[in-house]
């Protein structure tokens, strides 16, 4: 039988990128150097990658495939016979088409999957804790901004935290900009061995390199995003308290990446990280008539049966375009609306559907607190930031964040919703007994607050405590 994972590793090679403090007191934190950026809007239009193809075969791929690739000058990046799949690199579009009759084809393509924190209505501060917090920090409940995070109290965590808490060897994989594993309220929560810069190489593999300096988050959207997962607890608090992330930096420093790098990454995370949970807070909202866009959809559920079929739940970020998502509507939003996963919308602090969240009842399976800056005004204080908006770590390697590894953001999106159900699935994978990726996704559905209309929250806004029994 053919080979199924061609994945390359290596820990200290150059890559082919695809797109291309404050005074402390000793209980409290003291938080300086705060900024605000209103939401702009920058385009993300994809570009198509010359030379690169996504096949998807109906039939399975031909024996005799490989070969005939490499006759017309092409090499192949990735094969995966079970979801038949292949990423192929040198071919012309006309030989493209040629070798994938009978099934779907599409030109491989970048974008800035995720937005800027301007987009995000990003602001930021400072926080150094002391040394008693410190020395307190474990517990989700010492966390000392704990009372401020609306998001948590929405989704009712701390309830669930009094009985039941997350495990370390539960991993939960970050597709995104990397992370920072220096933060402070991140570090010990970072799986150093496993996180990885994954791109799919041109010279014919799907490449990972495990050296930190390939993964770290240089942009700043992932640190952001994995903090809402879980943290060690000194300054803020995630929703899994105890589990471990896995960065998988698949965008670049502007957060651009190709497809092709997203379905490799997405194959490391489920075949090598072996990782339960995929928070994928990154997705292109695409027209309907666009080239190839069944190729890129059925790439993306192939892949997202081949997680669950290792026992991993996919969770993505429905996207903050404010559109009507699934069929009959000339939009589709991916990763969010392929495969059996469970696509995210967001909430606001008065739980109710943010201004910018996609919506659709036939794409929306659950909502979560992604925040909103419809009511923060010109001048925003930063109690109004703490009231209207998501606060999270952001990355000292990311320019934002002025070398700072104790600088957090306010930001709205949902970017920010998909990890708290992320945080979700990583409790109950943690819980005792076997637990199926469908029974996960299920458990959180149904268990999920019905706060309105179902084609903005899908089944209703997380709960964290009823999905684990304690409520």
């Amino acid at each position: 039988m053919r080979k199924t994972a061609r994945l390359h590793r290596s820990s200290c090679v150059a890559l082919v990128i695809a797109g291309l403090t404050a005074a402390c007191s000793e209980n409290l934190p003291t938080s300086t150097a705060r900024s605000f950026h209103p939401a702009a809007t920058t385009s993300r239009e994809a570009v198509p990658l010359s030379g690169r193809h996504i096949f998807v075969m109906k039939n399975g791929i031909p024996g005799d495939f490989a070969a005939r690739v490499a006759e017309k000058g092409g090499t192949i990046i990735t094969e995966q016979d079970e979801i038949q799949l292949v990423i192929t690199a040198g071919l012309s579009d006309a030989d493209a088409a040629a070798l994938g009759a009978g099934g779907l084809v599409g030109n491989d393509f970048t974008a800035r999957w995720v937005p800027t924190t301007d987009e995000m209505a990003e602001g930021t501060s400072s926080i150094t804790a002391g040394t008693s917090a410190v020395a307190q920090a474990g517990s989700p409940f010492n966390a000392v901004l704990l009372g401020q995070q609306w998001n948590m109290w929405q989704i009712h965590a701390p309830e669930a935290w009094q009985t039941k808490t997350g495990s370390p060897s539960v991993k939960v994989a970050i597709l995104d900009s990397g992370i920072d594993p220096d933060h402070q309220d991140l570090a010990g929560r970072v799986d150093l061995t496993n996180s990885a810069r994954v791109v799919a190489d041109a010279s014919g593999r799907c490449f990972f390199g495990t050296a930190k300096s390939l993964w770290v988050d240089d942009f700043f959207h992932g640190t952001y995003v994995s903090s809402v997962v879980t943290t060690n607890n000194l300054i803020i608090a995630g929703v899994a308290p105890n589990v471990q992330l896995v960065a998988v930096k698949v965008l670049d420093n502007t957060g651009s990446g190709s497809f092709s790098d997203i379905l490799c990454g997405m194959l490391y995370a489920s075949l090598v990280v072996h990782a339960p949970v995929i928070n994928m807070s990154l997705g292109a909202t695409i027209r309907g008539n666009t080239p190839g866009l069944l190729a890129f959809q059925q790439a993306i559920a192939n892949i997202v049966e081949l997680v669950r079929s290792n026992g991993g739940v996919v969770v993505s970020a429905a996207g903050n375009e404010d559109l009507n998502l699934g069929l009959p509507h000339p939009f589709l939003s991916l990763p969010c609306e392929a495969g059996t996963q469970l696509c995210v919308s967001a909430t606001s602090s008065r739980d109710a559907i943010a201004r910018y969240s996609n919506f659709g009842r036939a794409a929306i399976d659950v909502a979560a607190p992604g925040g909103d800056d419809k009511h923060l005004g010109r001048n925003p204080t930063e109690a109004t930031l703490f009231q209207q908006l998501v606060f999270g770590a952001c990355s000292g390697y990311a320019p934002i964040c002025a070398g700072s590894h104790s600088t957090y953001l306010w930001a709205a999106g949902t970017s920010a919703s998909a990890p708290h159900v992320a945080g979700l699935a990583a409790l109950l994978f943690s819980q005792p007994g076997p637990h199926t990726p469908d029974a996960v996704i299920a458990r959180i559905r149904e268990t999920a607050d019905p706060i309105g209309n179902q084609s903005k929250y899908g089944d209703g806004r997380i709960n964290v405590a009823r999905a684990l029994g304690v409520q």
